[in-house]
């Protein structure tokens, strides 16, 4: 689909308009925010927001085709890597040398590297609370979600939204947000990315 909202966008439009699909499945990588996920694992974003827009605009766009039987997560589209940290984190520094002192990249580490950001985000988050950190399918979720970064979510849903199409996102974590991309590990999330998909698709032949 491309790089950036754009990009999904016009492809997105593109593949409904051929296909006129079911379902549109859209997969990639993804930082995430905290070490409730690891380097390499794979979950379905159920819902998205865009980062660093005004409280007004503000809006939460959801997954509405089937569970894959996949870990779930929020996401959080942003414009560049490391877009949706409080403003003075937007470069990384402060977040990237905490994860990686001593401890470095430690679960004890990451984790309050995680607990801060997130307490920087509150009054943010505060703005989402139509919905939070909880998802209803059927009932509601009690528990927080595991977040993370990715550029194209939100507007992939919102696309197959105003198309009526049901959508899934399915996202393996390649590194933690605030990292430098020489840390990334790409390779490793798109191999586990495949295995999962490959399986999702024989399961469903």
């Amino acid at each position: 689909g491309g790089v950036g909202p754009a990009e999904i966008a016009a492809a997105t439009v593109r593949a409904v308009k051929a296909k006129k699909p079911q379902l549109v499945v859209l997969c990639g990588i993804a930082g995430a925010y905290d070490s409730t996920l690891r380097r390499g694992d794979v979950v379905e974003v159920i819902t998205e927001r865009i980062a660093g827009l005004p409280e007004r605009y503000v809006r939460e766009y959801e997954a509405t085709g089937p569970d894959m039987g996949l870990p779930l997560a929020e996401g959080v589209s942003v414009d560049r890597s490391g877009g949706g940290l409080p403003q003075a984190q937007t470069d990384g520094s402060d977040m990237a040398a905490r994860a990686h002192d001593t401890e470095a990249g430690s679960p004890q580490t990451l984790a309050a590297v995680g607990r801060q950001t997130e307490a920087a985000q509150g009054a943010e988050r505060e703005t989402e609370a139509r919905h939070g950190t909880e998802y209803e399918a059927g009932e509601s979720r009690q528990e927080s979600l595991p977040r993370i970064e990715n550029m194209e979510g939100a507007a992939f849903f919102a696309v197959c939204e105003a198309l009526g199409v049901a959508s899934c996102q399915i996202r393996a974590v390649s590194n933690y947000v605030g990292e430098p991309f020489d840390e990334w590990a790409v390779e490793e999330a798109v191999a586990n990315l495949t295995g999962i998909l490959t399986k999702i698709v024989e399961n469903n032949e």
